[in-house]
């Protein structure tokens, strides 16, 4: 019988974060650990740097002294289990993963690894337990020993089909040794204390008295009266006394039970892992013995060959003594038939050596070179995305739209809009998207569909509901305000193809992933673009086309007219009038 094993931990310091990692990243000594496997760990993120900084920056800033900031989880099954080193190992962990990202959400799972050099694989994956609020909150979770079994029994239903089961429900198992253990459930069962318990007496002052005018008819209804509070003082006494002792049995029951099922548990473990101790112990014998065996035939094989060279031996020996220069003769071709043989061999190794070394140095030339073509075209269309972010097709079609066009406001407001899409722009930093830059520039891309969702929401009211959207800080009194938002959507489209030049070639998924994201927000910035000519460049061209074609107007009527109130067009030197005939000097 195998057991699916869910453990979870809570980290409640940067302190206690960085002790976890450096287990799971191995940068400190793990005796448990065999360095000859450490290639066959996986790693989510590949640096202990990479997985502490995506940990920290996912943690609220505003947060309570004392919260958990992270969820080690350690997810593995029973070393007996048969589906280790097979393709159900592969699976049981992308079940896990994925109940986990179901239970608390993909954007809160920063991280997780795969060991398998230790003697069991498990999988350790690390949640930042952030609530629908925005805050941490691991006790929606972990909160008391219900949830957590209810999860465990959650997973196990997850992963059933794999030939795993639950545990015990509601155990307290722990690690002892065998005489710990039995040494604990030969202790005798737990007796209750004796208990006193106190009535408060009767308190004769409320016991009334016969007055000197009471009938006995009304004395007598005043003690069945006095009779009956005091019975039910009595009543609700015992009542209390025996709710208390209920509940005292009840606490002791329920704590004894818990021991029994807990010893059970132990029980189970213990010889479940007597029968693996077994089936190891048979295999390693098995083995020995299997050792012994081809040793045993390989010493028969050289013993044989010896004695058949003793006898070769002794046939020249003999030769030898009988004839000398016949011996002399066969010696000497022997010798040239086995230099003739050894100098064949050398020369056949030499060639066959050459022929491998030729082949080896092609294949690596093919191989560098066809990594050189994918770097070259990985490089080029980095660099091609960011000439079509300025030159790309929305340019294209406003030019097209711009030389069709015969309305001059129109060709001018599109030939602004042109200039400004080429330029370079400031930097204008928006507090909202910070935080998801930040972690865009750290590697991190788990909450990009967030970041999507956010820029979704600020522009979807257009151009000039995206300033109060975005909390920008900006000067309403500037006639062009509107140009911040594209400072501020430009610096993300770089921050992105940034990430890209940074990638390489085979970063196939993170690729992708940046090059969807940065497709995106280009729309959107293309379509902030669209309003901001319709809704601004265009009315404003349109709007001095008319009043130049006002003022054209009013000038055929009066030549002088509007000159006086601009710089750029004095007023019209108007003739001196004449002195006459008067002589004044």
């Amino acid at each position: 019988m195998s057991f699916a094993i869910y453990r979870t931990a809570k980290l409640g310091s940067f302190g206690e974060i960085g002790g976890s990692l450096s287990h799971t990243y191995r940068t400190r000594p793990t005796p448990n650990a065999d360095e000859n496997k450490a290639h066959l760990n996986e790693h989510s993120l590949q640096t202990y740097n990479q997985c502490f900084e995506a940990i920290k920056n996912s943690i609220p800033e505003k947060r309570r002294k004392n919260a958990v900031l992270t969820i080690e989880h350690l997810i593995t099954a029973s070393p007996d289990w048969s589906g280790w080193n097979t393709e159900k190992e592969t699976e049981f962990f992308d079940k896990s993963l994925e109940f986990i990202k179901q239970k608390y959400g993909s954007e809160n799972v920063i991280a997780h690894s795969i060991h398998r050099d230790e003697t069991t694989p498990h999988l350790i994956v690390y949640v930042t337990p952030i609530d629908e609020k925005g805050g941490l909150n691991a006790k929606k979770w972990l909160g008391g020993r219900a949830k957590l079994s209810q999860t465990q029994t959650e997973f196990a239903n997850e992963v059933k089909h794999l030939g795993l089961e639950r545990g015990l429900e509601n155990s307290k198992a722990r690690h002892k040794t065998i005489k710990e253990f039995y040494a604990e459930i030969e202790k005798p069962t737990p007796k209750l204390k004796e208990k006193k318990y106190e009535i408060e007496p009767i308190n004769y002052d409320f016991i009334p008295k016969m007055g000197l005018f009471d009938t006995t008819s009304g004395f007598n209804k005043k003690l069945e009266a006095s009779y009956e509070d005091i019975h039910f003082n009595y009543e609700n006494q015992m009542l209390r006394l025996k709710e208390e002792h209920h509940n005292e049995l009840k606490e002791k029951v329920n704590s004894y039970e818990k021991k029994l099922l807990d010893s059970r548990l132990k029980i189970e473990k213990l010889s479940n892992e007597n029968q693996r101790l077994k089936s190891d112990k048979k295999l390693i014998t098995e083995g020995f013995e299997k050792k012994i065996e081809l040793l045993e035939k390989e010493k028969t094989e050289i013993t044989n060959d010896k004695l058949k060279s003793l006898r070769e031996f002794d046939s020249f020996s003999q030769l030898k003594k009988i004839d000398p220069p016949a011996f002399q003769r066969l010696e000497m071709d022997v010798v040239n038939v086995i230099n003739q043989h050894k100098n064949a061999r050398e020369a056949e190794r030499r060639a066959q050596a050459e022929r491998h070394y030729r082949e080896q140095e092609r294949l690596e030339n093919e191989r560098r070179e066809a990594i050189r073509k994918k770097i070259d075209s990985h490089n080029s269309w980095v660099s091609q995305r960011a000439i079509e972010r300025k030159e790309g097709a929305f340019a294209h079609d406003l030019k097209v739209v711009s030389a069709n066009s015969e309305n001059q406001s129109e060709k001018a407001a599109i030939a602004e809009l042109l200039d400004f899409r080429k330029s370079a722009k400031p930097t204008f930093e928006v507090k909202n998207f910070e935080r998801y830059l930040a972690e865009i520039q750290h590697g991190d891309l788990s909450r990009l569909s967030q970041f999507k969702s956010a820029i979704e929401w600020s522009t979807s009211k257009g151009l000039l509901e995206t300033i109060p959207n975005l909390e920008m800080d900006v000067n309403w009194n500037d006639a062009k305000v509107e140009k911040v938002v594209f400072y501020a959507f430009e610096n993300i489209s770089k921050v992105v193809e940034k990430e890209l030049e940074k990638t390489k070639y085979s970063e196939v998924e993170k690729i992708k992933k940046l090059a969807d994201f940065g497709n995106f927000v280009r729309e959107k910035t293309d379509s902030l673009y669209s309003d901001y000519l319709k809704t601004r460049l265009m009315p404003f061209y349109e709007k001095d086309a008319q009043s130049k074609a006002h003022l054209e107007a009013m000038r055929k009527i009066d030549p002088s007219y509007m000159r006086g109130n601009s710089h750029s067009e004095p007023e019209l030197e108007k003739p001196k009038p004449s002195r006459g005939n008067d002589f004044t000097p």
